[in-house]
């Protein structure tokens, strides 16, 4: 965790292209996931630490990355085909290939959606 590696070594090592692996990982060091304390030298942040120490903190990525942006990037696609989005069908999930699809939600529901996520398979 206190270590640093070059683009070079860690493409090397997982057997990826460096080319491809510093532009990924330059798109952490944007966002502060990683730091790059020298040209092509690849190194933890306090955040990327905090991901790895904290099983909350990795879980809660996890969530965002896999759980919510699939449906983040429909919203508009669906506000579009469903302005007024007033039915409990006429969501994100209904409009894609989600894993949550308006069939496993009560057709009488009409429940805020925590209620709801009682629904939801773990």
């Amino acid at each position: 965790m206190d270590g640093e590696i070059t683009f070079n070594r860690l493409a090397t090592v997982i057997g990826m292209d460096e080319g491809a692996i510093a532009r990924i990982l330059r798109l952490g060091i944007a966002y502060r996931i990683f730091k790059e304390p020298r040209y092509g030298v690849i190194a933890h942040s306090a955040a990327s630490r905090q991901i790895a120490d904290d099983a909350c903190v990795a879980d809660w990525i996890g969530a965002s990355v896999d759980d919510m942006w699939p449906a983040a990037h429909k919203v508009v696609d669906a506000l579009t085909k469903w302005p007024q989005a007033a039915e409990p069908t006429e969501t994100v999930s209904s409009y894609s290939d989600l894993p949550i699809q308006a069939d496993q939600i009560p057709r009488d529901s009409r429940s805020p959606m925590i209620p709801t996520c009682r629904f939801m398979p773990c």
